[in-house]
């Protein structure tokens, strides 16, 4: 059969892979998290832009800028300034 120990890996080389997966593991990890913080960035500018461009566009077609009555803290509002022909959602920050 063999010298039994022959057989097998040995527990440091056990250790050592088990080691460099979990290493491995949390460099993923760390970039994963990068690229899910850029990409919520990218989404909040494209935001901005399409409120932007909303804005612009009444604007354009009234000659004046919706009324600025409402508080920056209540989105709601949103809805009554910016029609759905401009803006088809309110936007959201992403999570």
């Amino acid at each position: 059969m063999g010298n039994p120990k022959t057989r097998g890996f040995t527990l440091i080389e056990l250790l050592v892979v088990i080691a460099i997966i979990g290493l491995l593991a949390s460099i993923v990890l760390v970039s994963l998290n990068s690229a899910r913080g850029k990409a919520r960035d990218a989404r909040r500018k494209a935001d901005l832009q399409q409120l932007s461009k909303a804005l612009d566009m009444y604007y354009d077609d009234n000659g004046f800028y919706p009324s600025g009555s409402c508080p920056w803290s209540s989105w709601s509002c949103w809805d009554t300034l910016v029609p759905s022909q401009y803006v088809s959602r309110v936007p959201e920050d992403p999570k």
